[in-house]
């Protein structure tokens, strides 16, 4: 059954369009599936990339952070340096007192007798 149309004098086969839309399909899947496996192996690799750019990112921020103690730290030292200049403050030493217990701090029971 070859169906044909004429318009304008022109004749037109069915059989010839549903080829040429076939074909146009068969095309359209054809690149659909070719970019697909495109994008995918693309960023099959870049999600490795990725990762080991985020676990430089996470190291970074570690050292960042213990950097930004050790400079605490040290900014701590000079300010209580600085404190110590200022002030003539000057190292002494200390003499601890044996210990007691509470009751011998209220009545000193060795000294008594």
């Amino acid at each position: 059954m070859n169906q044909r149309i004429e318009i304008n004098k022109k004749i037109i086969s069915f059989k010839k369009i549903n080829k040429k839309l076939l074909t146009i399909n068969a095309i359209l899947v054809v690149g659909f599936f070719a970019s697909q496996i495109l994008v995918t192996s693309v960023l099959g690799t870049k999600t490795q990339e990725i990762d080991e750019i985020r676990q430089t990112k996470d190291d970074l921020r570690l050292k960042n952070e213990i950097l930004t103690a050790q400079i605490d730290k040290a900014k701590t030292i000079t300010a209580s340096q600085e404190l110590v200049e200022r002030l003539k403050l000057s190292t002494k030493d200390v003499t601890f007192l044996n210990d007691k217990t509470p009751d011998d701090l209220a009545y000193d029971q060795s000294t008594a007798q």
